[in-house]
């Protein structure tokens, strides 16, 4: 949940701001966190959960709807955070920063749903929008579980919720994989 907070603080500020932070050289072991973050989100897209669909055949129902690249957003974003759970998990710190850096997680695993879709879907022509709208649904993420951890510190009312108000050790529905 921490590494959600600091997700979020570092996702505010202007987009120029945070354009010009995650354009700035990364580091050997942020190059390393890449390939863990892009590892580890290509498992759960290429891998069936529970006898459903791959994550592939979701994408190609998610592209060839309404509002392909709000749906593509969502299912980053919910694989984002799956990725950073699932990481955590294993005791693994996955730089946050990775995500968004130029040549980084988003932009491999973009490439990599390309090759995987066969160019049947302009992905990569979407994603300066999509990389948007999932700034902003991790923004708002990491606010809601913020108050959440705050009411849960004044009043016990419950344990905090995950996402799609399932508890916090589920992985979303759409990339619950183990």
């Amino acid at each position: 949940m921490q590494r959600m907070q600091q997700m979020e603080a570092e996702q505010e500020g202007t987009p120029e701001e945070q354009s010009m932070d995650q354009t700035q050289m990364l580091s050997e072991e942020d190059e390393k966190d890449i390939d863990i973050a892009v590892a580890r989100a290509m498992e759960f897209i290429e891998s069936p959960s529970d006898g459903g669909p791959d994550g592939v055949e979701v994408l190609t129902k998610l592209l060839s709807g309404k509002n392909p690249e709000q749906q593509l957003a969502m299912f980053f974003t919910q694989m984002i955070e799956a990725v950073m759970m699932d990481a955590q998990d294993a005791g693994l710190e996955i730089n946050p920063v990775v995500w968004f850096a130029e040549g980084g997680a988003i932009d491999e695993i973009t490439t990599e749903l390309d090759d995987l879709l066969q160019g049947q879907f302009d992905i990569v022509g979407m994603m300066p929008a999509v990389k948007e709208q999932i700034r902003k649904m991790l923004g708002e993420r990491g606010q809601q579980l913020k108050a959440q951890m705050e009411s849960g510190q004044q009043q016990s009312a419950g344990p905090p919720q995950g996402p799609q108000g399932a508890p916090p050790d589920e992985r979303p529905p759409l990339l619950a994989r183990g």
